[in-house]
């Protein structure tokens, strides 16, 4: 063996060994974390401004964040939908695992920190397996963005088609549903739109859509993201809408949007998104039960609300922000939600990460929250019951 050669082998096992102590280094000063992918943006950015320990968040999906804190791998496991307590197929732990009893504590309203980590020592001497935690971080809105055909923005009589746009997520014959089937045309849509009001001064707007039947006489595109994503899994829990067979599949909310802005078509996207369109994007953002976020879209930082007087939408005189709208009457929302165990090496260190979420400073440009669209609430043990085995 020539001296050229030796010492490259011996350079290359050298770097080798200095790269496995540093990852044996890694890990043994990281706090693992994982879960959902919907999550993974805000944790990337607030683990990165968090000083005291270094959490490594691995975006592995909700399930697997689950199993990953029930085998121990992770400390904490993050899903994008509620913590749901009991037995059948939709409980959150899996057979054998708990959550403690009791423990409710929505930090917004009363208490401290420091008064509730005492009233988790009352479980101590529950088994590990009986000690898991579910902490509500964040909420999340969906919005159900379209970009129609261009005679669906002619304003008769001071209302438009595109101003009709609302869907009833909560109702069984919902448009919604019917629209991700795939086989309803432009034309079609907008009669079921304008027949839900029913109003005697839609008669023009109805005849400008009849005008128009063969411009409206292709089928309405609809899109959806990729199996596994969590605003996928959040959409179909919240609509019902379980198979989209005729619907185009991307693989994000930006990729969701540039499909949208391009072609028309409907699709759903995280608020965080919605926030940053503009109104001449050529995308129109859809009514909730006749409710609107506040958005670039509709201008302004009051939510919107349908008035069947003037056939319009109008600021809201109940919400003056979108936070409180969200927390308190949207509907079409989905909780960010940490699921530990108070018996597990590092949860105090976990539980100082959640108070530091908490006290992060709302002006903080540097705020994920506020970077993420998404609204604080932090709410411990905040579970829903699930009997038998419904889905």
């Amino acid at each position: 063996m020539s001296k050229k050669i030796s010492i490259f082998l011996i350079s290359f096992l050298l770097i080798m060994l200095s790269f496995w102590i540093w990852t044996i280094a890694t890990t043994k000063d990281s706090i693992v974390i994982g879960g959902s992918t919907s999550v993974n943006p805000f944790m990337q950015l607030a683990t990165k401004s968090y000083s005291k320990n270094d959490f490594v968040y691995n975006s592995t999906g909700s399930q697997a964040g689950v199993s990953g804190v029930e085998k121990g791998m992770y400390e904490a496991g993050f899903i994008s939908k509620d913590a749901v307590d009991g037995e059948g197929k939709s409980q959150t732990l899996s057979s054998g695992n708990s959550f403690i009893k009791d423990g409710y504590w929505e930090v917004n309203k009363d208490g401290s920190f420091t008064d509730y980590k005492k009233q988790l020592k009352e479980y101590s001497n529950s088994s590990k397996s009986n000690s898991f935690l579910s902490i509500t971080i964040a909420i999340d809105a969906i919005g159900i963005i379209f970009n129609s055909p261009s005679y669906w923005s002619k304003q008769v009589n001071g209302t438009s088609i595109n101003d009709l746009v609302n869907f009833n997520i909560n109702e069984k014959d919902d448009l919604l549903a019917l629209l991700y089937e795939g086989n309803i045309t432009w034309y079609d849509l907008a009669s079921k739109f304008l027949a839900k009001l029913n109003k005697s001064n839609l008669d023009l707007l109805k005849t400008w859509n009849e005008d128009n039947k063969d411009a409206g006489n292709n089928k309405v595109p609809t899109f959806t993201r990729e199996d596994g994503s969590g605003t996928r899994s959040a959409f179909s829990d919240l609509t019902k809408i379980k198979k989209m067979p005729n619907s185009n599949v991307v693989n994000s909310n930006g990729a969701m949007i540039e499909q949208i802005r391009s072609s028309t078509g409907f699709g759903y996207v995280s608020n965080g998104f919605i926030q940053n369109l503009s109104k001449d994007s050529g995308i129109y953002l859809a009514g909730i039960e006749w409710q609107k976020l506040a958005s670039p879209l509709t201008e302004g930082n009051n939510p919107f609300k349908f008035s069947d007087e003037s056939l319009s939408w109008e600021k809201s005189d109940t919400y003056n922000s979108n936070n409180e709208f969200i927390i308190n009457s949207y509907s079409f929302k989905r909780p960010f939600i940490c699921i530990a165990n108070i018996k597990s090496k590092h949860f105090e260190e976990l539980y100082n990460f959640i108070e530091f979420l908490y006290l992060w400073n709302e002006d903080d440009k540097e705020n994920p929250f506020n970077i993420e669209g998404l609204v604080k609430s932090i709410i411990f043990n905040e579970l829903h019951k699930q009997v038998g085995n419904q889905e």
